[in-house]
């Protein structure tokens, strides 16, 4: 019987997070991730070595398109994470000190049904649906981290084979951190458990299997290895360039570009803390919260090394959160609520030794994560990032250069779609702020040398400044911009009268030294240089936002609404642009199509 709940924990999720699945590439760092794995290259730091591994074998395997066989990973690695967490609770329901004996036990189908319930609430609850609907790493960091608990708890319990458990965690935990470097708050978990199973055992044993256990952890970081070895082969994405030296691969690993957001603003963390605590309800719904107290009671009187073990994990996950300035930090929250989902669980349990048939009472939970949430996580006609990426290259002409630091709405879609499949290969790309790392300066050489080779003076000073920066060493801040600046004007100058050239509105907002000395001319998605007032060329009566519109219309997620006002943004300059030059048909052409867009709001 239990295997046919152990299957059902899997599967329903799993066919919940196919109908809802993304078709395409999705926001911020799809794009480039499913590049990195379809290619077997190195992804943004930390480079994520057992994703991209796992990503390459599964994306060539499946009949579909990469990018949709990819999405479908993150469905399969979440439902799976949901089936961790079904046999954790059904060990736990089956293996935890109750506190209080009382005349009433629960069948073992009871048992299994909370479980299932608990776990399907995990499943359905908005921050871990999320991860299920496009590629991301941290799907598969959720099956890590579930699988984790499980074996430790596994080790905890068990009379016999409790060593090979041990040393199994020990090796999860390092896939985990190959993974994601996230994996650090199970440390203490894993030490918590060890030391408590191996108190009876004699020093020397026990250091001995600690070092097992250790070796085993380090065998799964050892995937970093990857990161050199398949730097040096010079793959197509070569994130970092990491092997260079051994300072990049460590710049690279430990995400040092990435410090700036961490312990940097007392208000975001305010602010994340906050959003911890506003985002338990649609998690573990009202019913959840209600008894979550007093789960925490349950566990800490039926057993002080699981408290520990599984409290030290959640605090470790939101004290790391808190501090870290991203937008999509609610991700990072999932440990810490799979922790809250395992001590509701253990509440749930409690009670049923009172009243078995409140079991029914816990399956509220996934029909409100359900009904809650479906319409936020259907990402099946959600083409938001294809159809911009689409807008955007459809206003470029044949073999033009763009300049853009739009990487979460088209840039790093473009990297999959241009490199991946084939579209658009006769643009040229250069992602503005990606320019602010050596890799990326020695990528355009590579992809596009014809723009190296006309600019290799202004290059050459710009990554003089720019090493010293990367190794920490004394720079000259202003000078280092400048040389920037210069660098990317003199891809325009050499360029202009040979390509046309485009920049995104962005970078008329952050950098207005760069193209100063053109006129800017909105075309589309896009702002054409000229060196004079020309006519827009592109009809606007086939500038199709109908896609666009649908995908964006009920998504009150922060960059849905962004791509919202960059698409406003493109057809207002547009507009004024047909105001000024009193071409009042094109004008209005453009003002319907903002009052339609604007409607979908």
């Amino acid at each position: 019987m239990k295997k046919i709940f152990v299957a059902l924990s899997f599967l329903i999720p799993l066919i919940v997070y196919v109908l809802t699945l993304a078709p395409d590439v999705y926001f911020t760092d799809s794009g480039e991730l499913a590049s990195v794995a379809t290619s077997l290259g190195i992804a943004h730091p930390t480079g994520y070595p057992l994703f991209t591994l796992v990503g390459y074998l599964w994306s060539n395997l499946l009949p579909w398109s990469h990018i949709f066989n990819l999405n479908l990973m993150a469905a399969f690695a979440t439902a799976a994470s949901s089936m961790m967490l079904f046999l954790s609770l059904s060990l736990l329901f089956t293996e935890f000190k109750l506190i209080s004996k009382v005349a009433l036990h629960s069948s073992e189908l009871k048992n299994l049904l909370l479980a299932l319930f608990i776990s399907f609430g995990y499943s359905f609850a908005l921050t871990t649906w999320q991860q299920a609907t496009s590629v991301e790493v941290y799907s598969l960091q959720l099956l890590l981290i579930n699988t984790f608990i499980f074996i430790i708890l596994k080790a905890y319990y068990s009379s016999e084979k409790s060593d090979i458990y041990l040393i199994l965690s020990g090796f999860v935990l390092g896939l985990g951190v190959a993974n994601h470097l996230t994996s650090f708050m199970l440390i203490p978990a894993g030490l918590i458990i060890f030391f408590a199973k191996t108190k009876n055992i004699k020093p020397k044993s026990r250091y001995k299997l600690l070092a097992y256990v250790v070796g085993a952890t380090l065998l799964g970081v050892l995937l970093y290895l990857y990161l050199p070895i398949r730097s040096a082969q010079s793959p197509m994405f070569n994130w970092g360039e990491v092997h260079r030296r051994f300072d990049k691969f460590i710049y690279h690993v430990t995400g040092a570009q990435y410090q700036v957001w961490m312990f940097s603003d007392s208000a975001a963390s305010k602010e994340n803390f906050k959003l911890f605590f506003e985002l338990i309800p649609s998690q573990l719904t009202w019913i959840g919260v209600l008894f979550l107290f007093y789960g925490f009671y349950v566990l800490y009187r039926g057993s002080k090394i699981i408290f520990w073990s599984l409290i030290s994990t959640a605090m470790l996950c939101v004290m790391y959160s808190m501090n870290y300035s991203i937008h999509d930090i609610a991700s990072y929250f999932v440990t810490a609520y799979i922790v809250l989902f395992l001590i509701v669980g253990l509440a749930a349990k409690q009670l049923m030794n009172y009243q078995v048939n409140l079991v029914y009472l816990f399956a509220f939970i996934p029909l409100f994560n359900i009904y809650s949430h479906y319409e936020t996580n259907d990402l099946s006609n959600d083409k938001t990032v294809s159809e911009y990426y689409r807008l955007v290259t459809e206003s470029a002409e044949k073999d033009a250069i763009i300049i853009s630091a739009q990487w979460d709405f088209w840039v790093s879609a473009f990297w999959y779609k241009d490199k991946i499949e084939g579209k658009r290969q006769d643009i040229t790309l250069i992602e503005k702020e990606l320019l602010r790392r050596t890799w990326y300066v020695n990528s355009i050489k590579n992809w596009y040398p014809d723009i190296q080779e006309q600019c290799n003076d202004e290059i050459e000073l710009y990554m003089e400044q720019l090493e010293k920066f990367e190794a920490d060493i004394p720079y000259d801040g202003r000078l280092i911009q400048s040389r920037f600046v210069n660098m990317i004007n003199c891809f325009i100058d050499q360029n202009y009268g040979k390509r046309p050239i485009y920049l995104t509105f962005d970078i008329l907002q952050t950098d207005p030294d760069i193209a100063k000395n053109y006129v800017k001319i909105p075309e589309g998605f896009l702002v054409r240089l000229s060196k004079t007032e020309d006519n827009i060329q592109l009809d606007y009566t086939k500038f199709d936002l109908d896609l666009l519109e649908k995908s964006t219309r009920n998504k009150k997620d922060e960059l849905h609404e962004m791509s919202r006002n960059i698409t406003l943004l493109n057809l207002k300059a547009a507009m004024n642009y047909f105001e000024y030059k009193e071409d009042n048909l094109n004008k209005n052409i453009l003002l319907q199509k903002i009052e339609k867009f604007n409607n979908i709001r």
